[in-house]
């Protein structure tokens, strides 16, 4: 038949409505918020005064982002020249560290050779050592740590020391240093792009209990020197140098996947380095000279891994600097030039170009302030309109803009009525006494359906359609409402007497059925709210298929009637054919019997009951 499925329902989204539906562009509150209306002489001034003021604010608020950004790109500047200037004192004691370090080995080669092994004098050592140090004059301790060393540097000169004292004398200067380097200017920074260089620090530690493990295993396998605390000082620099390690790679992941492709997959030297770590943790000497050439070219390679490692992410940790230095002073740059041409050169050109516009906005303004009330008269109208057209529930979604998908109802009743000789009267009748006539029986109708919960479709030419149970459901009622209404028109319309149908009876024939169908806005010039489905061509047959003066319906119509406690009188009519619907049974609506009394179409009845309640 006719009956259409839901998806093949267009979804309409009327968004022109929105102009309708919203606050005006035009509002009375619009003059609040320019300070002024256009429709008298001082709210005229006041947005003349509006219109040359407020193309500046866009320039002002340009001006402040730019010089925002300006500020904060020398901000970063400035912190990039502080966070170089920090690496730089890093770098200065570590560099201390490093010179300590030649020193304490130049005073361990003197220690165990009397020294006839030294390549360089004794003073040229300290001279470079003094020298990193007078570097460090942010250094708190600087004068205490000349002092110190003055001060060994003469009692060696004066008495032989031995070489556990010497190791921890020169070691925890060192250590004192690299943890002033990490707790003082690191954890000043407060930041994680500190991480590289904290990891650069650390491998440096590990350089160091490296180097103190290294001194050693050389006076075992080379002096012969080797005693229980030195074996003990061993330990514990090997153990210090896995722990520094770890925090280095902690910090730093960079470092950590180096470490793995230089030395933990390098299986040979991991083997070499591990079996000369465990003779020198042998106590008992069994050294020789080619062992100690041995150590020297295995445990070498193995610092000078670390070595590449920390001045890797030395390197990384500048060029990273570099990178933020290079950016901040190029966005410095540009917003500095920006700022100039905002301030030099757009402002007053807005400011004249504003001047020049007040002229022809102002002409423009009255304007609008006088359609603006003509807007709002038929914003109202076309809103009546459209409440007139739609369900109040769509048309409201209309205003809002919403998008007004089509429904599916699962049962409502559907009336259709016309005038069973309305063909002859428009053959003997004006056009103008047609829509008189039609007007009268349609205000009259208009007046029923207005009293009960049913929705006016649409009227084609003699034809009134109207529907309960959509758009807002009301459970099992809607039959009972259609035929409350059917049987009031029946009545209002019975007693008239008009001239258009030579003062007979108006012979109004109704069709009712119950059924489902589906409800959705179709158009969107002259956008309908129409129902879908076989029910609706069910009614229409019931309608045209009916008699004057009569209401017919079909048996889905009338179950629905007899489960309202038998007081609906319905009379059999019989199996009849229905086009397109083959046989069916149906039935005519004869009255309502309520409170023991018989409500019927027929006004002159005896013991009628008001049908409109």
């Amino acid at each position: 038949m006719h009956k259409l499925e839901l998806d093949n329902i267009p979804k309409v989204n009327y968004k022109c409505w929105e102009c309708f539906s919203g606050s005006s562009e035009f509002d009375s509150n619009e003059h609040a918020f320019l300070g002024g209306d256009p429709s008298t002489r001082t709210g005229r001034h006041t947005q003349k005064r509006q219109i040359r003021i407020l193309p500046q604010v866009p320039v002002v608020c340009c001006g402040i982002f730019t010089f925002v950004m300006l500020s904060l790109a020398v901000k970063a500047l400035v912190t990039s020249n502080l966070m170089n200037r920090r690496v730089d004192r890093t770098e200065k004691l570590v560099n201390v560290v490093f010179f300590l370090r030649r020193e304490r080995h130049q005073v361990l080669e003197y220690i165990t050779t009397d020294g006839t092994g030294l390549t360089r004098t004794m003073g040229e050592v300290y001279s470079d050592t003094d020298k990193s140090i007078n570097e460090i004059s942010f250094y708190e301790r600087q004068e205490t740590l000349k002092k110190k060393l003055k001060d060994h540097r003469e009692s060696t000169k004066l008495e032989r020391r031995f070489i556990p004292e010497e190791l921890e004398f020169y070691t925890k200067i060192s250590k004192d240093l690299l943890s002033y380097s990490i707790t003082k200017l690191i954890n000043d920074g407060k930041t994680k792009s500190w991480n590289t260089i904290t990891s650069w620090i650390w491998l440096f530690r590990t350089e160091e209990s490296l180097d103190i493990c290294d001194s050693i295993a050389y006076i075992k396998f080379k002096n012969k020197l080797f005693t229980r605390q030195l074996f003990y000082t061993f330990i514990e620099n090997d153990l210090l140098a896995k722990e520094d390690l770890d925090m280095a790679f902690n910090y730093d992941g960079k470092s950590r996947e180096m470490y793995e492709n230089l030395y933990l997959k390098n299986s040979l030297l991991k083997l070499k380095v591990e079996d000369l770590l465990n003779q020198v943790k042998t106590i008992d000497d069994n050294s020789t000279d080619d062992l100690s050439l041995y150590w020297a070219k295995w445990f070498g390679y193995y610092k000078q891994i670390i070595t590449d490692i920390r001045l890797e992410a030395l390197r990384r940790k500048k060029t990273n600097l570099n990178e933020i230095y290079k950016t901040a002073a190029i966005e410095s740059s540009i917003h500095l030039i920006l700022l100039a041409i905002i301030v030099i050169c757009i402002g007053p050109l807005l400011n004249i170009s504003s001047k020049r516009t007040v002229i022809s906005m102002h002409s423009l303004t009255v304007s609008i302030s006088k359609n603006q009330r003509e807007l709002k008269s038929q914003k109202r109208k076309t809103e009546v309109l459209l409440r007139e057209m739609l369900p109040r529930s769509v048309a409201y979604k209309f205003l809002k803009g919403e998008e007004v998908e089509p429904q599916f109802f699962d049962c409502v009743t559907v009336l259709f009525s016309d005038i069973a000789d309305f063909n002859q009267i428009t053959s003997r009748s004006a056009p103008l006494q047609i829509v008189e006539f039609l007007n009268v029986i349609y205000n009259l109708i208009d007046d029923c359906v207005s009293k009960f919960d049913v929705y006016k479709v649409e009227t084609i030419g003699a034809v009134y359609m109207v529907v309960s149970g959509l758009p807002m459901a009301n459970g099992n009622k809607h039959a009972v409402e259609i035929s409350k209404l059917a049987l009031a028109m029946l009545r209002k319309t019975g007693d008239m007497d008009m001239e258009v149908i030579n003062d007979k009876k108006l012979l109004l024939r109704i069709g009712i059925h119950t059924g489902s169908c589906v409800a959705g806005i179709v158009g969107n010039k002259m956008p309908r709210y129409c129902l879908f489905g076989d029910t609706i061509n069910t009614a229409s047959r019931m309608q045209t298929n009916g008699l004057p003066r009569k209401i017919h319906m079909s048996k889905t119509t009338k179950e629905k009637l007899d489960l309202q406690n038998d007081e609906w009188i319905t009379e059999e009519r019989g199996t009849i054919e229905i086009k397109g619907k083959g046989q069916m049974k149906t039935f005519w609506l004869i009255g309502r019997l309520r409170n023991q009394k018989l409500s019927l179409p027929e006004s002159e009845t005896s013991g009628i009951e008001n049908t409109n309640e």
